[in-house]
């Protein structure tokens, strides 16, 4: 999330007070020191090993198979991820229907 998304999604809530770069940072760092830095952060990668092992432990007929499955997903998430900026352009352009150049002026307002 960039910091121009957060800024209007503040002044959108009528936070405008967190509107400058300084005072996110700050209300961010008092979150994580309330929560003493321990953040559970969920990936599409934690998800699929979850759900995998959920599978694997309910149909264990299916172990090798789950374990293939789980091989191919990563190799999909990682391809995503190299190529997410392609993907976004691609994605961005169609609903849109805006150019590439156009996303990053979008990006900046």
């Amino acid at each position: 999330m960039k910091n121009d998304d957060i800024r209007n999604f503040l002044f959108e809530f009528n936070l405008s007070n967190l509107s400058t770069q300084e005072a996110i940072k700050a209300s961010e760092i008092e979150v994580l020191t309330f929560l003493d830095y321990r953040v559970n952060l969920i990936t599409p990668y934690n998800f699929i090993e979850a759900l995998l092992e959920i599978l694997c432990q309910n149909k264990t007929q299916l172990k090798e198979q789950i374990k293939i499955l789980f091989v191919i997903s990563t190799k999909i998430i990682q391809c995503f991820y190299f190529h997410r900026d392609e993907i976004y352009d691609v994605l961005f352009q169609t609903i849109t229907g805006l150019s590439n150049t156009k996303r990053d002026r979008y990006n900046k307002v």
